[in-house]
């Protein structure tokens, strides 16, 4: 099974229309060490990593200059009550490796995912019709990413919502959520299928 290499796939002739069963093989593992944190695209790149797949955790430290963003798939919210959210899942969260991985790519930013654990379409009626719901779960937030050296989120709430409350995610009027969140540091907030929604919005 080949490893690492000097040489590119097109110097390999690995780039051909019809593939073979026993180069696919032998050479899925091959990368062209020259190469690793070579982009070629100027903007942001974000990446998943999760926690039941520790060859991910391994890609990146290989990989991690290709990303800007690095999402681990470590967290979830919950709403208990009437202003009141809690973070979960901070027996997931890796230090180490975050640190291995700004070690050696500086520029790279910690974004965990966060799923919208157990949440009822009443809990989102409330967050997505109260301003002080929404600074609550900011809060929630705020304080996790202070705590963990955390640069931000990725909110994914779309796919719980079944393709309801569309146009609330742009509530209240004037600015959209869940861009409107107040994180209260230089932080960055990304929500899932957010292109999208905007795609979406006017329709």
């Amino acid at each position: 099974m080949a490893g690492p290499s000097k040489h590119l796939v097109q110097e390999r002739g690995l780039v051909v229309t019809d593939p073979k069963a026993r180069d696919i093989l032998k050479e899925h593992k091959s990368y062209c060490t020259a190469k690793v944190v070579e982009r070629h695209f100027s903007g942001d790149i974000l990446g998943y990593v999760t926690p039941w797949n520790s060859h991910g955790y391994e890609i990146t430290k290989t990989f991690g200059g290709k990303f800007t963003l690095i999402s681990p798939v470590w967290l979830q919210i919950q709403r208990k009550g009437v202003q009141l959210y809690y973070v979960t899942g901070h027996h997931d969260i890796d230090q180490g490796w975050m640190k291995n991985v700004k070690a050696e790519f500086e520029a790279v930013r910690f974004v965990p995912r966060i799923l919208f654990d157990s949440w009822t379409y009443r809990d989102y009626e409330s967050l997505f019709n109260s301003e002080d719901e929404i600074e609550e779960l900011s809060e929630a937030l705020v304080q996790t990413a202070k705590a963990e050296e955390f640069d931000g989120f990725v909110l994914e709430v779309w796919s719980q919502l079944g393709g309801q409350k569309r146009n609330c995610l742009w509530y209240p009027p004037g600015y959209n959520w869940p861009c409107s969140l107040r994180l209260g540091f230089d932080g960055v907030l990304l929500c899932g299928l957010e292109s999208w929604l905007s795609t979406h919005k006017h329709r």
